[in-house]
């Protein structure tokens, strides 16, 4: 168990990106189809990015033109940069020790990223949140719901939409020890199955990216404990993929 005194809070910045596209049918002199959409907008219905380092990848439920050019890799180096908790005492997630790069071949025959929630203190009334699209994901045997994702220059991965199931309002608690988990990946772009089987996308390329556990949600107030109100988990690290 670790000791939750003093622990820095730590800003994260995702950066989201992707590549360009022309409708073959357009000319200059005749409007034969949508025009291509422009930087952060929707590319749903244009199918199409009008910079050329964009690329029109998904957003959430939509689509969107987000710059696409590849991260530079660092070579490796410190990648676990750190975690912060808010409105839960006593409770975290966090990264455990694992290799900060990994060749295009290795991550292509499948890596394991493996992290686990530190519990040091039995809470009552917590209220996780669903962070899927579709509100198909159920709280695990520490009372929380985690989601994570991989990103970084318009590459994206996570389990952000399973399907659709009901949305609800769950009541849990904690219970003291440590639960360990990892994140299997191939390396390639995946937003989730949905509920049309959707499948994976093309690798991502050699760059560095990030990789965020987040957990949300509220609490109760339980007297000596916490004075109830929201809560936030996060944790980050970032991965090498090498030529």
């Amino acid at each position: 168990m670790r000791s939750f005194v003093g622990r820095a809070s730590l800003g994260l910045f995702l950066v989201m990106g992707c590549s360009s596209s022309l409708p073959s049918n357009t000319k200059p002199t005749q409007d034969a189809g949508p025009t291509c959409s422009g930087s952060g907008e929707s590319c749903a219905v244009s199918g199409c990015c009008g910079a050329l380092s964009d690329a029109c990848l998904p957003q959430g439920n939509d689509m969107v033109c987000v710059n696409a050019i590849p991260p530079e890799y660092d070579g490796g180096g410190n990648c676990l940069i750190g975690d912060t908790f808010t409105g839960l005492p006593g409770v975290a997630v966090t990264f455990d020790g694992a290799p900060c790069s990994y060749s295009l071949a290795e991550v292509a025959a499948g890596i394991t990223i493996p992290w686990h929630e530190e519990v040091d203190a039995a809470l009552t009334g917590l209220h996780p949140t669903q962070g899927d699209a579709g509100h198909c994901q159920q709280p695990d045997v520490a009372g929380l719901i985690v989601t994570y994702q991989i990103s970084g220059g318009g590459q994206q991965y996570c389990l952000c939409d399973q399907g659709l199931c009901a949305a609800q309002t769950f009541t849990t608690s904690t219970t003291i020890g440590d639960y360990y988990h990892q994140i299997a990946w191939d390396g390639r772009n995946w937003y989730g199955p949905s509920d049309t089987g959707n499948g994976e996308g093309l690798p991502f390329p050699v760059g560095t990216y990030t990789v965020t556990l987040t957990a949300t949600g509220t609490i109760e107030g339980v007297p000596d404990q916490v004075s109830g109100g929201p809560f936030t988990l996060t944790a980050t690290r970032t991965i090498t993929i090498t030529p």
